[in-house]
């Protein structure tokens, strides 16, 4: 059957006809959005003055709902996903730290006459949020939590704070000190090198059991080595050796703590970044794919089976970033749709990649925990931000799913 087609004249006099109907609509359109779109002024009011304090109820988790059905993986190893769930709606921007079990830590950034920064925590179980600090001092960094105590960075020091005690402490106090992490009772931590001219950023450990505390270097070198990670005896870290700009380059590195013995787990050219590790598996960015345009990728090194250089996950040619591992799931944000960034999860099993939220704006910085065969994603997400210029309004999203 041949395709009907409108002859050129019918199309020109359907464009006169209409000219006056269509600006008559974007009038009414643009008078529309204007109304439409809200103007936000938050009203911060008073500030809660103790630690711990309850401050803003959360979004209550709805019955959860498997999404992916039939669609999903099959046979064993299924993967489900419930409903994504908003757990936060403070003014400013919420960023998410770490999950450790039913708690959440995150920081949050507003302007109220100036720039404040406080680190809070959510309870997934009582759906409640607690401030952990209030102080004009802006929080360093993102918060990291093991079991009941958090670690954070504040005026470049380390310090914890403990849900059993409702106590803080200063781990450092002295010199320039930033990234913490924790597992068990071991804080890693990047911390300035004052044997080097000029001061490299190194690696640096202090066990919580130990007394008095003690401060162990874990890295020595003339270049910066940032961002540690640390799984039961294993840290891994960025490093800046080999970067020498602008054609250098960093790389993942990684230290055993029971043979006390360093090992470079990439050497390739290009960058390589955020380093995570999970057990045997070590996640990062990479942008060693890069020819005329700074993309990134995900890339995976499996202690057990290796592979020089790592295992490509992603292969876009947009950016992958901020990558997390749980199991046999890669969580990162992904700028797939080229303007917004949206939560990936990859899946191991079966080499295929599942949308955790792609909801208008961005979602961003992934992070996942689980146990057992439960496991839960939290995000930044823009959704909520109503200035259409500039993100200046983030909130955390959740999604909880297990593993058959």
């Amino acid at each position: 059957m041949k395709k009907k087609i409108t002859p050129l004249g019918d199309i020109v006099r359907s464009i006169k006809i209409n000219t006056g109907l269509v600006i008559g609509l974007a009038v009414i359109l643009v008078i529309a959005a204007y109304i439409y779109i809200p103007t936000v002024k938050e009203e911060l009011g008073a500030r809660p003055s103790e630690a711990g304090e309850l401050l803003y109820p959360g979004f209550g988790p709805d019955e959860p709902k498997d999404i992916f059905g039939p669609t999903g993986p099959q046979g064993p190893g299924d993967l489900v996903l419930f409903e994504e769930i908003q757990l936060t709606n403070m003014p400013g921007n919420s960023i998410p730290g770490d999950i450790f079990g039913n708690k959440i830590v995150f920081l949050n950034t507003y302007v109220n006459g100036g720039v404040w920064s406080d680190l809070y925590a959510y309870d997934i179980d009582s759906n409640q949020t607690f401030q952990i600090t209030n102080d004009p001092d802006t929080e360093g960094g993102l918060p990291r939590i093991w079991g009941n105590v958090v670690v954070f960075e504040k005026n470049h020091q380390i310090f914890t704070w403990d849900f059993d005690t409702q106590k803080w402490s200063m781990l450092t106090y002295n010199g320039i000190n930033q990234n913490p992490d924790i597992y068990g009772s071991k804080v890693v931590f990047s911390r300035q090198n004052t044997n080097y001219d000029p001061k490299p950023m190194n690696i640096y450990m202090i066990d919580l059991n130990s007394h008095p505390w003690e401060i162990i270097q874990i890295s020595d070198s003339p270049s910066n080595q940032l961002n540690p990670r640390i799984y039961k005896n294993r840290i891994v870290w960025d490093d800046y050796r080999n970067f020498i700009s602008p054609f250098g380059n960093s790389d993942i590195h990684m230290y055993n703590l029971d043979t006390e013995t360093e090992t470079q787990i990439t050497t390739n050219p290009g960058s390589q970044i955020g380093g995570y590790i999970w057990e045997q598996k070590i996640v990062w960015m990479d942008n060693r794919n890069s020819i005329w345009i700074n993309n990134w990728d995900i890339y995976m090194y499996d202690l057990e089976n290796p592979v020089l250089n790592g295992t490509q996950i992603t292969s876009n040619y947009t950016h992958e970033e901020f990558p997390g591992i749980w199991n046999d799931c890669i969580v990162y944000d992904d700028r797939a749709e080229y303007l917004n960034y949206d939560i990936y999860l990859h899946y191991l099993k079966d080499n295929q990649k599942y949308i955790v939220s792609n909801a208008d704006k961005n979602q961003e910085m992934p992070i996942i925990w689980g146990s057992g065969p439960r496991f839960t994603i939290i995000w930044a997400d823009y959704r909520n931000n109503h200035d259409p210029m500039e993100q200046v309004h983030s909130d955390i999203y959740m999604r909880q799913g297990y593993i058959e």
